[in-house]
């Protein structure tokens, strides 16, 4: 299954989580293109705009991805509300 088909299921719910910010904001955009609604959490967020994002991921209609920061994930994030856990990371270029 692609992460589109997961974001387009209603019993489906996916989190994308990686340390490099560029990683994320791409992967919104992306998402964003294919029709997707996600939600964008980074670890400097406060714990209660953590909190109002997760709410609302856990029970938005259509709020199927969470795209969040690593440093977010590890910071009381509870990752069982999500059917799929992808890390995507970029690899440096040499």
């Amino acid at each position: 299954m692609s992460l589109v088909t997961y974001c387009k299921s209603a019993a489906i719910s996916a989190v994308v989580g990686s340390k490099i910010d560029a990683a994320l904001n791409d992967s919104k955009r992306w998402l964003a293109r294919q029709g997707c609604k996600s939600l964008l959490v980074f670890g400097n967020h406060s714990h209660e705009e953590k909190d109002l994002r997760l709410k609302a991921f856990r029970s938005q209609p259509g709020a199927r991805v969470l795209v969040a920061s690593i440093k977010a994930l590890g910071t009381g994030i509870d990752l069982t509300v999500a059917s799929v856990i992808v890390f995507a990371e970029i690899m440096p270029s040499h």
